[in-house]
């Protein structure tokens, strides 16, 4: 009975830590989109997003400094985190874009081209953290690729490296940990009775 209680409390152990590395995110600051005064540094929301829409020739979602050409009219998408405010802006003729004055805290930006002509290759939506400290946010850019009909799916894989951030895979982790436990405390039970 002592094993037993022993594995139970260290499969609780293992869900507690997953669990806590999920959740241990610190939280960003939401943007702030009002006005406030433009000569004091403290209240106006200076900052700034930056970037370009490349038109990705060979559709390897690499574009950026590869020598492929810029694309004018990619309609680009500005969400605040609180999601107060949203806006759109299309690249101008020599493929940049940007949205000044842009609020403090966390920003998605997203490319959001006519599915029927164009598909993004690379990330098609970026977290952007924008503060006092760090007023600009540069070469945020995306790939675009010509399309021959409509687009019914994509799937873009994370970069190579990226952090695995899902939720659901530290569940399931924590869920195959757990199986694995009790399928020893089985057969300790089996082995023990015999």
């Amino acid at each position: 009975m002592k094993r037993v209680c022993w594995v139970f409390s260290l499969s609780f152990i293992v869900i507690l830590m997953q669990a806590s590395l999920v959740l241990a995110q610190t939280p960003r600051p939401t943007p702030t989109n009002e006005p406030g005064d433009i000569n004091s540094q403290d209240s106006a929301p200076n900052g700034s997003i930056r970037g370009t829409a490349y038109l990705d020739q060979n559709g390897d979602g690499q574009c950026v400094d590869t020598g492929e050409p810029t694309h004018a009219g990619v309609p680009i998408e500005f969400v605040s985190d609180d999601g107060q405010f949203s806006t759109f802006l299309a690249t101008g003729d020599n493929g940049t874009y940007g949205l000044v004055a842009a609020g403090y805290g966390t920003w998605t930006v997203s490319a959001r081209p006519n599915a029927n002509d164009f598909v993004v290759t690379s990330a098609n939506s970026q977290s952007v953290f924008i503060s006092k400290e760090e007023p600009l946010a540069l070469n945020i850019d995306f790939c675009v690729q010509e399309t021959s009909g409509p687009v019914t799916s994509t799937t873009l894989l994370p970069a190579s490296g990226a952090a695995a951030n899902n939720f659901f895979y530290h569940v399931a982790l924590a869920a195959g940990l757990l199986l694995i436990i009790a399928g020893g405390v089985v057969q300790l039970k089996k082995r023990g009775g015999a």
